[in-house]
Formats: C-alpha cells, structure tokens, sequence
C-alpha cells in the first residue's frame, strides 16, 4: 500500500537506486544503466505504457531532457538514505502516522500471508504503536513522560502488559520503546503484578 504521491516517488527512487544499492554501478553511472528503465526514460523523455507523470509532478518535475536531469540530481540526493526504513521492508509506504492508523484499522483483517516476514514485523510494530498511542493518551501521558524517571512506574507496567495481553507485543519493542530497561526484567515485573 502507498499513502501518496510523495510515497510513490520514495518507492520509485527505490527501485532506480535498486542497482547502486547493489554495487552493480555507482550513482553517478544510474542514468545511464542500460537494464534500468529509467535509461530509457531519460532518453526518450517517455516511455510507452509507463506512465511517470506522476511521481515526476510529485517531485516538481517536467517530463523533459532538463527534468530528467534534475531527476538524477534527485537521486544522487536521495542514495543511502531510508527515510527511517519506510521503504526497504515496509507492509506500506507513507508516514509513521498513516501506518499506524492503517494498522489500527485493518488490524487482523489484513491478509498479511502475503506479506514477507519483516513486512509483518513491520505490520505488527505499528499495530502495537497505534495502540500505544492510544494507552498513553487514556493513561494522560505524552512520549515526553517516557524518558527519565523511573524505569518501571505502575503507569509503563499498566500499559506494558495491556500491549502483551491483547496484541503479544514482543518484550523488547515494549521495553525499547517505553525506555525500561530489559526485557528479562520486564518479565519479572509483570510476574510480579500478577
């Protein structure tokens, strides 16, 4: 799934930078590679039954010589970054907020059979960070309250197990997430609590 036009241009980057990221060229050479599509379109300016209008107009572009220019320049902008791995092992593409609520809505509905194994883990992140949200707000804290202090107030643990109990978040994502230390003493807070 794609939030946007502006993600369509992150996953189209991705597919032009596909070749760098795998050292078969360098970035400067991406233009120019003859087993890239985007070859073509630079040369021609179009492509039949490829329509690249647009992640182009998304990106400020004509679909001219001097556009596609400025979209190498792009490109060598853009290489190496991940925009927080929204795109290299994403079950969607778009902004934390979108996929969180797009996890929040589809929940177990979504057909994540389909989906690879880090894009489940990605999937399941964002359901257990919809919830979050949510308990924090219920719990009237702020990500603020979850640095400094102590690292297993009644408060976190609350919410900790809540994220266990009805979504099996993983020990780590809760303990990294909620700053409380380590999983193996999250575990013996909850046993304790119960």
């Amino acid at each position: 799934m794609l939030e946007d036009d502006h993600a369509v241009c992150r996953v189209v980057d991705y597919i032009h930078l596909n070749p760098v990221r795998a050292k078969v060229i360098s970035i400067k050479k991406v233009g120019d590679f003859r087993l890239s599509r985007l070859s073509r379109l630079t040369q021609k300016t179009g492509m039949r039954g490829l329509d690249s209008r647009v992640w182009m107009e998304a990106l400020g572009l004509k679909k001219t010589v001097k556009g596609w220019r400025k979209y190498i320049l792009h490109l060598e902008e853009v290489c190496g970054t991940d925009e927080d791995g929204l795109v290299r092992n994403a079950w969607a593409v778009g902004s934390q907020a979108w996929r969180r609520n797009l996890a929040r809505s589809y929940g177990a509905k979504t057909g994540n059979a389909a989906l690879t194994q880090a894009q489940r883990k990605g999937f399941r992140e964002a359901q257990w960070e919809a919830r979050l949200v949510e308990l924090l707000d219920e719990a009237d804290r702020s990500e603020d309250d979850l640095t400094g202090g102590a690292k297993f107030p009644e408060w976190k643990l609350a919410i900790a197990k809540v994220l266990k109990d009805e979504l099996a978040a993983n020990s780590n994502w809760i303990t990294d997430r909620l700053q409380m230390g380590t999983a193996g003493s999250l575990r013996v807070y909850l046993t304790r609590r119960i």
